[in-house]
């Protein structure tokens, strides 16, 4: 039944990309990526009113309208769906929807569990926002919530299950790739499958670039920073693609809004994006009108709406956070330093340009990034500078093979200030590692790539998109030139994640076995809930030899049992115990102590996940059983009952 619900939600995107496509006389490669858009922001504004449920309704209720129109207009709808960009979209999106629904994929990342998974179930089991959701655990989530309501929208109707939200990023995923065929005709459909297929690769191509022996990621988890890239992509190729610019000027906010509100690093790629399309907008249009202006009035017109968009988004956000969470994310970054936002740009700025003396922090960091910049293996096509080497590249050969003398302007233009875009992104990254992240995040530029990827795969898909173009008028004397690179992109992508990837560790072919401990989890959460019933009371979580890992698991697992903080996982163990290695997640604490804090956090339930001589020896005497139901690995449920933990069965 999850299927065909799933189904559902991706019938009302389609519905509601068609009804675009015919009203506004879009090209139906690119309404796919709009709807999504439309879709993130119009569930994210009913979910800061507090009604998230209700737009939920309202949306497929618009979709409803949106298919009985298309009906209406059938005559229209076999030329829009046959469109090259339209095709790939919903057959690869069918792919994945129906391929996860029998394998059933699960997250498997940290930070699915710490957050972007964990919000995904908050909604669906409240109904309500992540932000006000309740959790076991001091639960201050400030990312942005795009990306959340899109796996919320697949998961509306029928049970929560994590596949769906996995198949959900990658219909968004496959909406941004579809757009790279909005320049090709129906009949020049083979035209596009090059294109296509990198779009699809580059996913997998700018996140890899060693051999994995493990279970790859891609493609089945709703991490934030590669779609996060693909949208940026995709503002951008929806611009530069689109033929009737007064009539997708709506699409083009709708969608810089829509990336804003994908996560806290979206805000620098939004403006970006749109500092380069409102200086296009200057430069190359000439007919534009918008309120019965024209000429250059109409442009500014266009480029206050376009710059207003993410600046827009940024500051409700802000408000909303400020309302509800009482957290003013502008005037306090984090960070061992607490300054704003303004405050931390003036000091990095002054310290990279002299003005003031460099401390030894940023005077380091910096001295990374710029060589990480030139020596690190960031991607199977190599380190960020020779990722750039290629991007431009492609906008020098769409330079090169086009005809038409605006247009090789437009594609300079864009080469200069996307080269530009991407320095002051950069400095951006360094200055959050300088002033935001902890010591021993920014010593080590601790996840540098997942920061850097976003900006490398938008800028790529827009270069790819910029040659598209190019191609379909490419001089006669020329003609076949811009296909040589699309085609030894492709080549080399192939080849190295032929080897890269190995069989049984992409999503299409993945091993089931990869997932047995994860399976045992949910069933030991199904166990718990058998034994608890609906109890809203705190379950305090022991799980000896823990790094945090499976404490993350199992509250999201729970859900909406409440697994309280429990130190954060870790290994119970008395203050005199002889530990080898003094490791942080060892938790020096006496039996009253313990009993103390259960009684401080109103825990009525203790799951022992895992025991061990330590927990035996140190806390034994404090349980009914002298904990002889978690011999052997086993797992037990137990009840505080004054200053007694009463056996209530075992949990498998």
């Amino acid at each position: 039944m999850t299927l065909f619900f799933t189904l559902l939600t991706f019938i009302a995107i389609t519905g509601i990309a068609i009804f675009l496509s015919i009203k506004f006389k879009i090209s139906s490669s690119l309404t796919p990526f709009v709807s999504i858009c439309f879709e993130m922001m119009f569930l994210s504004l009913f979910g800061c009113l507090g009604i998230i449920r209700v737009g939920g309704y309202i949306y497929y209720i618009l979709a409803i309208v949106a298919i009985i129109y298309i009906i209406k207009n059938y005559k229209q709808v076999l030329d829009k769906i046959k469109e090259p960009g339209f095709i790939f979209f919903s057959g690869a999106s069918l792919f994945v929807i129906i391929l996860f629904s029998i394998k059933q994929p699960m997250f498997i990342l940290w930070d699915e569990f710490s957050f972007w998974g964990t919000s995904i179930k908050l909604v669906k089991v409240y109904d309500q926002l992540y932000t006000t959701a309740p959790i076991g655990w001091a639960w201050f989530a400030t990312q942005k919530p795009g990306f959340i309501m899109n796996g919320y929208m697949f998961e509306f109707f029928g049970k929560y299950q994590e596949w769906r939200a996995c198949a959900g990023m990658d219909v968004l995923i496959f909406s941004t790739i579809s757009t790279l065929g909005a320049v090709f005709k129906n009949k020049d459909w083979h035209k596009s499958v090059p294109f296509f297929s990198i779009g699809f690769l580059t996913p997998f191509a700018f996140s890899l670039y060693n051999t994995i022996y493990g279970q790859s990621s891609i493609y089945m988890s709703v991490m934030a920073d590669v779609p996060m890239g693909m949208i940026f992509g995709g503002v951008l190729c929806l611009y530069f693609a689109s033929k009737n610019k007064p009539n997708t000027l709506w699409a083009v906010c709708v969608s810089l809004m829509a990336l804003t509100f994908t996560k806290d690093t979206a805000l620098p790629l939004a403006m970006v994006a749109a500092g380069i399309i409102c200086v296009d907008i200057l430069i190359n249009e000439n007919k534009i009108e918008i309120f019965r202006l024209n000429g250059f009035k109409a442009k500014i017109l266009n480029c206050i709406f376009v710059f207003l968009s993410p600046v827009i988004c940024f500051f409700a956000w802000t408000k909303y956070l400020g309302t509800v969470l009482s957290i003013d994310v502008t005037g306090n970054v984090g960070g061992s330093d607490e300054m704003g936002m303004v405050q931390m740009l003036i000091s990095g700025i002054k310290q990279l340009f002299g003005f003031i003396e460099p401390t030894e922090k940023f005077s380091q960091v910096m001295g990374k990034m710029y060589s990480s910049y030139f020596e690190m293996n960031l991607t199977v096509l190599g380190s960020g500078l020779k990722l750039t080497i290629i991007t431009l590249s492609l906008i020098l050969i769409a330079i090169i093979i086009s005809k038409d003398l605006r247009y090789k302007i437009r594609c300079a233009v864009f080469g200069i200030l996307s080269s530009i875009g991407f320095l002051m992104y950069y400095i951006f990254i360094g200055f959050c590692f300088v002033f935001v992240f902890k010591e021993a995040e920014s010593s080590t530029l601790m996840s540098y790539e997942r920061y850097v990827y976003p900006y490398y795969i938008g800028w790529f898909l827009a270069a790819l998109m910029l040659l598209a173009i190019a191609m379909v008028s490419e001089k006669r004397r020329l003609y076949g030139l811009g296909r040589i690179p699309v085609f030894a992109i492709m080549l080399v992508m192939v080849l190295r994640l032929s080897n890269i990837v190995l069989p049984g560790y992409s999503f299409i072919d993945f091993q089931e076995g990869f997932l047995d401990e994860r399976k045992l989890q949910e069933q030991k959460a199904q166990s718990i809930a058998e034994y608890v019933g609906n109890s809203k009371d705190n379950i305090f979580f022991i799980g000896q030899g823990d790094d945090g890992d499976k404490w993350f698991k199992y509250s999201s697992q729970l859900l909406p049992l409440q697994l309280e903080y429990s130190f954060g996982g870790g290994t119970l163990c008395l203050p005199e115990a002889k530990i080898e290695d003094e490791s942080p997640y060892y938790i020096k604490i006496t039996p009253e102590q313990l009993l103390e804090y259960l009684d401080e956090k109103e825990c009525e339930y203790v799951f022992v996940e895992l025991s061990d001589d330590f927990l035996e020896d140190g806390f034994g005497h404090l349980f009914s059983d002298n904990l002889e139901n978690c011999k052997d690995g086993q797992s037990a449920l137990y009840r505080v009952v004054n200053d007694k933990l009463e056996f209530i069965g075992q949990v498998k």
